[in-house]
Parts: C-alpha cells; structure tokens; sequence
C-alpha cells in the first residue's frame, strides 16, 4: 500500500499482449453518516450522494459522467474489465472519461476482494 492509502495492482491488456498498466486502487472506509451499512450499495448512496447505484459487491467503478453512477462488482478481476470497456466505449457523447476503480471497505481490513 503506497503512502496515499492506495493499494498499487499490476494489470495487463489483452490476454498475452499489451502494455502493464499500473492502476492505485483507493480503498473508502468513511462515510457521510456515521452508521454501519451492511451492504454495499447503501455504504455506496451514502458515500456518493445522488448516485445512481447499480450491481453488487465491494468494488466500485464510479464514473464522474453525469448522473454521477457507481457500479458495484464482487471482484477485482470483473473491475478492471468492466472499467477498460468504459474507457473505450464511454458514457455517450458527453462522458468525461472519468471512472475510477474505489474498493468498499466496510471493516477496515483493506483487503482488495
């Protein structure tokens, strides 16, 4: 984990070709409202108000395109791929290119799922 609270993962393009990409996870314990969520699309509303809130699990992409959206997947790996397609095909004309992976972390392990 670097200095900043990220968390720095090896992931590489393609199947056998393509450059490394290295990409900081940032890991969010904190919300707004001081009460423990059980699940994570709660933690999520919570975390990033007037977001819309889809899918399930303690990886977030959250896409900065307007409406604001966070799109919960249960793992890592399932992440990355949904993320490399959102930079590719984007949010229609007007999406900033603004997607972030962010993990959930409910319990304060940091441990990427």
């Amino acid at each position: 984990m670097n200095a900043d609270g990220r968390m720095s993962t090896s992931v590489s393009r393609g199947t056998n070709v393509g450059p490394v990409l290295q990409l900081p996870l940032r890991f969010v314990s904190e919300q707004r409202c001081g009460r423990r969520h059980r699940i994570a699309a709660g933690f999520a509303r919570c975390v990033w108000p007037g977001a819309v809130v889809s899918g399930g699990g303690q990886v977030a992409i959250v896409v900065a395109c307007r409406p604001l959206r966070v799109v919960l997947v249960e793992r890592l790996r399932w992440a990355f791929t949904l993320l490399a397609e959102y930079r590719t095909f984007g949010f229609g004309p007007e999406c900033s290119g603004l997607h972030e992976l962010v993990v959930i972390d409910h319990d304060g392990s940091e441990e990427a799922p």
